[in-house]
């Protein structure tokens, strides 16, 4: 079951697994027991190095707001966003940074929201302050 993958990828790292999780990410993402998978595989493969690109790239082009607003795939997303290299980071922070409102009004998404922010530059958190709370740093009169 899901869990044997996980502890397989964990005492392996065997290269085959994580090429097997990022081909069909998107798909395991949306599922309750496949959205573990993708944690823990993504979890274990950024921690020890390994490139997970593929699967994020997935990620990134399967739906990203969708998957970030979705009860289990919102979890994947966030591991994702911890785990990548830095271009696909930005371009993750990108695509949503303009929806945090979204996002964060969302019971799923707003869990993604707050990684965002944890991880925005402060350029990319005064860009996204500015049409919520406007413009300035003048003085109140």
């Amino acid at each position: 079951g899901s869990w044997g993958v996980c502890v397989a990828y964990s005492a392996t790292h065997a290269p085959f697994l994580l090429r097997q999780i990022s081909a069909s990410v998107v798909q395991l993402s949306l599922e309750q027991h496949g959205c573990r998978v993708v944690q823990s595989v993504l979890q274990e493969a950024g921690n020890a190095g390994v490139d997970c690109s593929a699967a994020v790239g997935r990620i990134i082009g399967g739906g990203l707001e969708e998957l970030a607003l979705h009860r289990f795939a919102n979890y994947a997303v966030q591991v994702a966003l911890r785990q990548c290299g830095a271009a696909q980071r930005e371009a993750m922070l990108g695509a949503l940074m303009p929806r945090l409102l979204p996002l964060s009004a969302s019971k799923h998404g707003s869990n993604v929201a707050e990684v965002v922010l944890s991880l925005a530059s402060p350029d990319q958190l005064d860009a996204a302050a500015e049409p919520i709370f406007g413009g300035g740093d003048e003085a109140p009169a």
